[in-house]
């Protein structure tokens, strides 16, 4: 079973967790082969085939949400009915309008930078009214880095035109903002270590030639999640965990729910045509776990509504 992919993906995040903190774009090829024990050659190949089969479609650019006032949020809907999945995506668009909205399986987390409480209650409401046969789980403040950096018009300008295409230019960047190349790549530098700026990879993992499952492990109020996920990473080396977890246990039935401390999400590079119950039986004897979720990832999307709008006006002053 080849785990390149899911190994060279992780090499690429900020701390080697799929986090909303995203990758490091200016991670050379040379560098990631040496994270992941390959050739340069093979992991160049890799990333270009990413692209070609549409499994990699670019960077999304986004500054910290301090900076606009808000915070990020989380609304974790279940999907019960396929056959109004069309009329779901839209009413997740015309009520969330979401920053991004990530997939895995029929759970959807769709993702906004949040400003205003009264906001949140009035789109808890609209999507409990349009709900349907849907689950819709409360929604969840994410915990998320802050910025001591206060950012100038020129910092904006650089962030709106990075956003102008999803593969940074950055050449094209420096002449849009009036800098030399050296004198971007140092404010870049400056703001991916001061937490204002990040890069989001827009991913379909249903265009990856192995099959990859998302797994959440509940563990009990007396386990150690650091021992349980010890237990992964001796099972799947190549394993990718979600930081921070998704807190799975929204999607269990009240009824008979067993008592949880948290949750160690994943994911993990499986065999072809797994079912979710084969991959569960792998996780099911590691201590301390007592409950196991499966599913198996498709796309993260972007709708970004209003939020080039907010950027422009900063970048103006």
């Amino acid at each position: 079973m080849d785990t390149l992919d899911l190994r060279l993906l992780r090499a690429q995040f900020v701390g080697e967790a799929y986090t909303l903190r995203g990758v490091d774009p200016r991670r050379s090829i040379l560098g990631l082969a040496r994270k992941v024990g390959a050739s340069r050659v093979t992991v160049g190949r890799r990333l270009t085939r990413w692209e070609v089969d549409g499994f990699w479609n670019g960077l999304l650019t986004y500054p910290n949400p301090d900076a606009l006032g808000a915070r990020w949020q989380v609304q974790p809907l279940f999907l019960e009915n396929g056959r109004i999945r069309k009329r779901f995506e839209s009413a997740i668009q015309g009520i969330l309008e979401p920053f991004l909205t990530f997939q895995i399986g029929d759970l959807y987390g769709s993702l906004t930078m949040e400003e205003d409480p009264k906001e949140t209650a009035r789109r808890q409401l609209a999507f409990r009214k349009a709900s349907g046969s849907h689950v819709v789980a409360p929604v969840l403040d994410v915990p998320f880095p802050g910025s001591g950096l206060r950012l100038a018009p020129r910092d904006w300008k650089i962030l709106r035109a990075l956003r102008r295409s999803l593969d940074p230019d950055w050449t094209r960047v420096a002449q849009e903002v009036g800098m030399t190349l050296r004198g971007l790549e140092r404010r870049v530098d400056r703001l991916m270590s001061s937490n204002a700026l990040f890069f989001q990879p827009l991913l379909d993992f249903r265009r990856l030639p192995v099959s990859v499952a998302w797994v959440g492990l509940l563990y009990g109020p007396r386990a150690d999640p650091q021992q349980v996920w010890a237990a992964v990473e001796r099972l799947h080396p190549d394993a990718f965990r979600v930081d921070p977890p998704v807190p799975v246990d929204v999607f269990l039935p009240p009824e008979g729910r067993p008592p949880t401390g948290g949750a160690v999400t994943f994911f993990v590079t499986v065999t072809s045509g797994s079912s979710g119950d084969q991959v569960r039986q792998n996780f099911e004897e590691i201590p301390g776990v007592v409950h196991v979720i499966v599913g198996y990832p498709t796309r993260n999307a972007t709708v970004a509504r209003g939020l080039d709008a907010r950027i422009a006006r900063a970048a103006e002053g």
